[in-house]
């Protein structure tokens, strides 16, 4: 691969993934947040009805390849970036995986920290130790979504309350 095919390469994963953000109208994209090492950070916007408590955010690392990938492939591919990632237990959101593959424009997604419910109504991110992924598309877009909100609904009813 020449270098111009590679530097299109590189932008085409921030492209791709802010077009599946930028379908929703609550959603904004930040570009590469060097506070917290993270391709981007997306802000989830209040509803219209203005009710919710605390700013709702998530951060997206970025993977990419040109190659057709199936998932049990992705799945294997994306563990090293998924255990290298963020050795910092401090990071104060959650954090996603996409996996875009070029020539069967396909794309996956997978946690890197994923915001878990505990059984004593307490939250926790959780940092995942495998590189376990999903097809990702509009359906699971708005089910990640929900979990993070719920995540950040149950967040801010023990620390606002």
């Amino acid at each position: 691969m020449n270098k111009q095919q590679q530097l299109a390469l590189t932008e085409w994963a921030p492209a791709l993934a802010t077009m599946y953000f930028t379908r929703r109208d609550d959603l904004s994209v930040h570009f590469k947040h060097k506070e917290w090492g993270v391709d981007l950070v997306v802000n989830i916007a209040a509803p219209k009805n203005g009710r919710r408590k605390g700013g709702r955010m998530f951060g997206v690392q970025l993977r990419r390849t040109r190659p057709p990938v199936p998932i049990d492939a992705a799945n294997g591919t994306l563990k090293p970036s998924v255990l290298g990632a963020y050795k910092d237990p401090h990071l104060p959101f959650p954090v996603l995986i996409f996996y875009f593959t070029l020539s069967a424009d396909e794309a996956y997604y997978g946690w890197i920290l994923e915001p878990v419910i505990l059984d004593d109504g307490s939250v926790k991110l959780k940092r995942r130790k495998a590189g376990e992924c999903w097809k990702l598309d509009k359906k699971a877009l708005d089910q990640v979504l929900a979990i993070i909100n719920r995540w950040y609904d149950v967040l801010y009813s023990t620390t606002l309350a």
